[in-house]
Order: structure tokens, then C-alpha cells, then sequence
């Protein structure tokens, strides 16, 4: 299987521009204000209620659902949990009940093993596709767990989807905090067998290397016309659509309480009512989900109680494919990434590495 290399790639919407020599906060705050001016009129909040159906990782832990920096969910046809326990390099499978049902991958080099994997794709029929990033490939397991050819890269791996009969792979875009940055497109294409077809999406342009990194890291998902979708984690408040030859479909923004800068400790005397009720700048997770035609987005928010306390958690916010907004969830405690079911649950992987199971419900729909 022949390494994948760096090649050309389209032009794309770079957002907002580069930028001045005032340090990274000054920049960050700008970018923010740019987002917040250009920020669609606030819809009414639709928000949808959680309860907890059940978890996997909690006590009592044992062998199998003892996590180690799990990185990533998926689910399968069958409606199969796989949890990508990176800190123990390897995957663990649950049935829809949380019941353990098998293990894939161990820590190592050669076939079937994992080394700090960051993300994978679970295919319907129970193919598992792993961006192994400590080996810099992306690894495969049959739907029997048999391993599969993976294919070596040279960049590290830190997103993969797929459909019928493509993978897409996220690159980590590569800059120092200080030199700059590389032109190289973030996202690979590969057809099932790991073969490379093309690569796309060109990076938005930074002067230092720090901000570089923050304006084109994302978390990449499945887009319901055969391409993917990129959210940005940090800075851009939007959700890119992308057909499979890598042509922006479209961009639409994200609302409500989000704010880029409290991952990176945002302080509250740097927040506002407007900055609260505006624009959301950052996403942890991006997933599309068939079975109810939507996009999914994890997102940190600020807001302010009435007592004048300052909180942070988050929530998960729904879209239409053209970005008509379809409800929010807001979660119970901190999460990282997220997994629609198809039978209307929805897992949650939290930021103490135990995976939730939620039933979502609409208080203004009468059963």
C-alpha cells in the first residue's frame, strides 16, 4: 500500500484574516468580534430535555470498560457502541444496552495494532477505520475483527469518516508556536482499499504558527451528499459542508452560548450579553446523523446565572442540512465527543472518560 503524500489542493474559503502583532488574545478577541458582526438575527431556543438511560465506565470499572483517554464514539448498523480507548490503544465494542461485546487492537506497530489512535469511522456493516496517529497510518478491522491493510501516511491522522466507497482523513495541520505554517491541504480522500484519490481543502493563512494551528483545527464528520463536513474547534463559529470531490457545498454558522476563548481560560470580564447571545465559535464535535436528517454539534458555553455567577458547561446543537436550527440539548456535565443513535439516543463521551446514554425528549411535543 503506497504512502500518501502532500499534493495540491483547491482553493477554499479562508474566514476570517490573519492576525496583527498584538499576541494570540488580541487576535483570538478580534476574530471573535469579526464572527459575532456577521452572526444571523438569534432564533427563538428550542431546548430538549435529557434523561440518563445508562453509562459504560463508571463504578464499578472493570477490565473492559477500563478506560484510558477514550478519544472518539462510534455506532454501526447494528447499534453497536465503539469507544476508542486511545490511552490503552484499542476499541471496545458495547451492544445498545451497554453490555460488552468484543475488543479490537492493542498497543504496537504491526497489524491490528494502535498507537495514541485519535478517531475512527465505524461502517455500517461493522468496519472499524482508525486514525492511528502515534504510527501515522490509518488502521482497519473487518467487520469480524480480522485486520485489515492500513495505510501509511506521512502526517499525523486526527480525523477519519467514510461512506460506500470513500475515507476522508483530517490532517493535524503542522506549525510551531513560533515558524510558520504549511500549505499542505487538511483533508486526504482514499477509496475503501486505502488507496489515495485526491486531496482538498486549503488551510486558512496565519502569520505566526500558534494561530495557524488554532484556525485550522477541526473535528470532520459524514455530509449527507457522499462528502464530509468540518467544524472548527476553535476562532470560526460555522459547520463546512463539502461534496466528495471536495467543492464547498455550503457554511453555516453556529448559534447560542458557545465562546472560543474558555477552553484557553477566557476570563468573564471579557464576556457580554451580545458575545453570549450571538455566535458560536467553537465545536468539540461534529456528527451527521441519517436516521433524523441532522447535524450534530458539541459546543462549550459561557453564561451568566442570576445571582451574577459565571458558568461553564455544554450543550448539543442541531441543524438541518442548510443549516436551519433544529433544538438544543443542554448536557448534564462536560463532555467531549458525542454519537447520535438511530434509535433516537444519544451517547455521550464525558471529559472523565465515561461514555452516557441519554433519551432525549421535547417538553413542547405531547407524547
Amino acid at each position: 500500500m503506497r504512502a500518501l503524500r502532500n499534493s495540491r489542493f483547491a482553493p477554499a474559503d479562508r474566514g476570517v484574516g490573519g492576525p496583527g502583532r498584538r499576541g494570540l488574545l488580541l487576535a483570538l478577541v478580534v476574530a471573535v468580534a469579526q464572527a459575532a458582526a456577521c452572526a444571523a438575527p438569534v432564533p427563538a431556543e428550542w431546548t430538549l430535555e435529557v434523561e440518563q438511560l445508562g453509562s459504560i465506565g463508571a463504578d464499578p470499572v472493570g477490565a473492559e470498560t477500563a478506560f484510558f483517554q477514550p478519544t472518539a464514539l462510534g455506532i454501526d448498523g447494528a447499534g453497536r457502541l465503539h469507544v476508542l480507548d486511545a490511552g490503552n490503544n484499542r476499541v471496545q465494542i458495547f451492544n445498545s444496552e451497554g453490555s460488552f461485546v468484543a475488543s479490537r487492537g492493542q498497543p504496537g506497530q504491526g497489524p491490528g495494532d494502535l498507537a495514541a489512535p485519535e478517531d475512527m469511522w465505524v461502517a455500517p456493516d461493522g468496519e472499524i477505520v482508525v486514525a492511528d496517529a502515534g504510527n501515522r497510518r490509518i488502521a482497519r478491522f473487518g467487520a469480524s475483527g480480522a485486520p485489515l491493510q492500513g495505510t501509511p501516511l506521512d502526517f499525523i491522522p486526527i480525523g477519519v469518516v467514510g461512506n460506500a466507497d470513500r475515507l476522508f482523513v483530517l490532517r493535524l495541520p503542522s506549525a510551531t508556536m513560533i515558524f510558520g505554517p504549511e500549505d499542505h491541504p487538511l483533508v486526504y480522500s482514499l477509496d475503501r482499499d486505502g488507496v489515495e484519490l485526491e486531496s482538498f481543502v486549503a488551510p486558512e493563512q496565519q502569520r505566526v504558527g500558534i494561530l495557524y494551528f488554532l484556525a485550522n483545527t477541526h473535528r470532520i464528520a459524514a455530509d449527507p451528499e457522499g462528502g464530509f463536513a468540518l467544524s472548527d474547534t476553535h476562532v470560526h463559529g460555522r459547520v463546512r459542508r463539502f461534496d466528495r470531490t471536495g467543492f464547498e457545498l455550503g457554511v453555516f454558522g453556529l448559534l447560542y452560548k458557545a465562546d472560543a476563548l474558555a477552553p484557553l481560560g477566557r476570563l468573564p470580564e471579557l464576556v457580554n450579553e451580545d458575545s453570549l447571545t450571538s455566535v458560536a465559535r467553537t465545536s468539540l464535535d461534529v456528527r451527521w446523523d441519517a436516521a433524523q436528517n441532522l447535524f450534530w454539534v458539541l459546543a462549550g458555553y459561557v453564561d451568566r446565572l442570576a445571582d451574577g455567577t459565571w458558568v461553564q458547561g455544554n450543550e448539543v446543537y442541531r441543524y438541518a442540512p442548510n443549516g436551519e436550527y433544529r433544538g438544543t440539548v443542554p448536557l448534564p456535565r462536560p463532555a467531549r465527543r458525542i454519537a447520535p443513535a438511530a434509535d433516537g439516543t444519544l451517547w455521550v463521551l464525558d471529559v472523565e472518560g465515561v461514555v452516557y446514554r441519554y433519551r432525549l425528549r421535547d417538553p413542547d411535543v405531547v407524547p
